[in-house]
């Protein structure tokens, strides 16, 4: 039997189904969430759509996001969503122990509902999960969500709102398709999304064009002041807790700063150091054919891991620690 028969076993009878996306979820995790969800949701199922913490506030115009809820906010009631559900979905990530924060000890209340993975990173422990729908090679998770849709025979069921986000999703994990398995089959999905009404101008602006001035500002100064050259090819920022307030910070206003970095000439690696109260998180990008491996990087030099060209990572030292750590790294190339 075919991983999609397995699946449509599983949507054959309504079911509870509970849906989860990453802590500090992006337009990738968001995207897919929702066009999933709105397509579980229009077979009958009882949906609940679930990210760790809230996504940042651009992703906030896009269709049905009022259904997206979060379990720092509503742990009591999601807790209850969780032990009720049959079947789970694991929607952009797949490490259960460390992408999720706090609900993965709600996820381990549940050991009786199917575990359905759809996802593009890495190293899956596919031994976690009942079925699994992992390429490491897509550009995205919306992407496959899209196939998904496809291989299930349901296109024509596809909404508009649906076929906004599944494009969202992809455009926002590709760098608004400048980087990351830019494939013939990516355009062809992108054109059949077009020409069921997406609007690719439009939707560019509503997720590009919607940062505050204090984002602006930051990134400014995150480029004037707090950026180094530690050689040719290798660049990076870092933002302490007090610059980031200064700057009103709010999730989100550091999206793309680290791809920047990479648009100087020569450099073909760049991190975005930030920390918060629990730990320095890190950001990490690579480009060029003999790139470096960031997400192998991530994985052996701190607590992280993510694709060969776009990683992210922790640090629970000092920020001059973590510096030290990262341009030992570098030297080791």
């Amino acid at each position: 039997m075919s991983d999609i028969s397995k699946l449509q076993k599983f949507l054959q009878r309504p079911a509870k189904m509970v849906l989860i996306g990453h802590m500090n979820p992006d337009g990738d995790a968001v995207g897919s969430l929702l066009a999933w969800g709105e397509y579980l949701e229009r077979k009958g199922h009882h949906v609940t759509l679930l990210v760790p913490n809230d996504p940042p506030l651009f992703l906030r115009s896009m269709d049905g996001f009022s259904q997206l809820r979060s379990f720092r906010m509503e742990e009591v009631s999601l807790v209850n969503a969780i032990k009720e559900a049959e079947v789970i979905f694991a929607m952009d990530f797949n490490e259960m122990e460390t992408r999720i924060g706090a609900l993965s000890e709600a996820l381990k209340m549940n050991d009786k509902a199917a575990r359905i993975l759809i996802d593009h990173h890495l190293n899956p422990p596919l031994e976690q999960f009942d079925l699994s729908f992992s390429d490491s090679a897509a550009s995205s998770t919306a992407l496959i969500v899209y196939r998904l849709i496809r291989d299930l025979g349901d296109l024509d069921s596809l909404t508009l709102s649906m076929a906004k986000n599944i494009y969202i999703g992809m455009m926002t994990d590709t760098g608004n398709f400048s980087y990351g398995h830019l494939t013939g089959e990516l355009y062809r999905i992108i054109a059949d999304l077009v020409e069921r009404g997406v609007a690719p101008a439009e939707l560019n602006v509503q997720i590009f064009n919607v940062y505050s001035e204090s984002r602006m500002r930051l990134i400014g100064y995150s480029l004037h002041k707090k950026m180094t050259l530690l050689n040719a090819n290798t660049a990076y920022v870092t933002l302490s807790m007090a610059e980031l307030n200064y700057f009103h910070y709010r999730p989100g206003d550091t999206e793309g700063l680290v791809n920047m970095l990479l648009s100087i000439g020569g450099v073909n690696l760049s991190a975005l150091f930030t920390e918060t109260n629990e730990c320095i998180k890190i950001s990490l990008r690579s480009q060029g054919a003999n790139a470096v491996d960031v997400n192998q990087f991530a994985r052996t030099w701190f607590s992280g891991g993510g694709h060969r060209n776009a990683a992210g990572a922790k640090s629970f030292a000092s920020m001059e620690e973590t510096l030290r750590r990262f341009e030992e790294g570098v030297r080791a190339l």
